[in-house]
């Protein structure tokens, strides 16, 4: 029977089969014996070269573990199989491998705690996820430095009041107000949120290494939103943003030329008659404010604008239940209308 990886396989004189392995195979279970209050519980089925053989027995040591094997016994039923074959062991290294790599990574990520949590929110969610690493804890951590330099700023003064040195400069004052207002809204808020929170000094660090990475769309944009927090957006197509584009400017349609209202009514789902009376009545009204003024402000041009803009809408409001009318405002319109015409 031949072994795989660095395992080590033999047989003993009653026939057992003894596979030495340096790490344990996750999954393996031994056989449970008969006892009084339990019935037997046969170990897990491994397959190994076509043929099935049972754990039965599992014994650690100092730098290894070995798995006796047995033949499996046709009266037990078989609830749990696994193989033991090349591709299963180049999985459980890549496992193990795996593995290594997020404790590595939760270790490196947490002793730099105090750098990595002022990283943008999302980046923090990232790191947990990859290397299962406490995003909210690294925020709390990038927090006592902050917090620190606020109580340096503290000593410092104090010093100073009891005459005992001098007094700090205004920078330091501005910078340590600062981080203390940061270090506390950030420690807080990842404590009470359960949510880890970056800074802006950590978020325009990683915006700058983002923007410099060759690799650039692998990675997490610099004002992401977290997992879970984000906007929801779904493509569509060329057609549909097309109407929905048509029905934002629908309203302000009604001031064109009435033949130009009879060709968007032709190509899209457009009737003056929705928002036509609406906008004039609109119109109007400013229109009347404008004469208003223009009359108490003795300003004759703008009297004569805003008299035939009022002129004008009442004439439309007579005729719109007829027909279309268009506006001398229409001109203003045709140019958000023309891809549409």
């Amino acid at each position: 029977m031949r072994p795989f990886g660095s395992d080590r396989v033999r047989v003993r004189d009653d026939g057992a089969i003894v596979l030495a392995c340096r790490m344990p195979k996750e999954g393996w279970e031994a056989r449970v014996a008969k006892t009084l209050t339990r019935s037997e519980h046969p170990g897990t089925a491994i397959l190994w070269e076509n043929a099935y053989y049972e754990v039965i027995d599992i014994t650690t040591l100092a730098n290894s573990i070995e798995y006796t094997l047995a033949p499996w016994s046709e009266q037990h039923t078989m609830r749990v199989s696994m193989a033991y074959d090349d591709a299963s062991e180049a999985r459980r290294a890549a496992d193990r491998r795996d593995i290594e790599r997020r404790v590595k990574g939760r270790r490196t990520a947490t002793i730099f705690g105090f750098l990595t949590g002022h990283l943008p929110a999302a980046v923090q969610d990232q790191l947990a996820h990859e290397t299962g690493t406490n995003a909210p804890l690294l925020t709390m951590f990038s927090a006592i430095p902050e917090l620190a330099v606020a109580g340096l700023y503290m000593r410092m003064f104090l010093t100073f009041r009891t005459g005992e040195g001098p007094m700090p400069p205004l920078w330091f004052m501005l910078l340590a107000a600062y981080l203390a207002l940061d270090g506390a809204i950030r420690g807080g808020s990842a404590f009470l949120s359960g949510r880890p929170l970056g800074s802006i000094f950590g978020i325009i660090g990683y915006a700058i290494y983002w923007m410099m990475t060759p690799k650039r769309t692998q990675r997490i944009a610099p004002l992401a939103a977290p997992r879970g927090e984000g906007t929801f957006r779904v493509e569509v197509s060329a057609d549909v943003q097309l109407i929905d584009s048509f029905a934002m400017r629908e309203p302000f349609f009604t001031l064109l030329p009435a033949n130009e209202q009879a060709r968007l009514a032709e190509r899209f789902d457009y009737d003056y008659r929705r928002h036509a009376s609406s906008i004039a009545i609109g119109i109007l009204i400013i229109a009347l404010i404008g004469v208003v003024s223009s009359l108490h402000s003795r300003a004759f041009i703008s009297l004569i604008v805003a008299g035939y803009l009022a002129a004008e809408q009442l004439f439309r409001l007579t005729q719109l239940s007829a027909r279309p009318v268009g506006s001398v405002i229409g001109f203003a319109i045709r140019p958000m209308a023309k891809k549409f015409l």
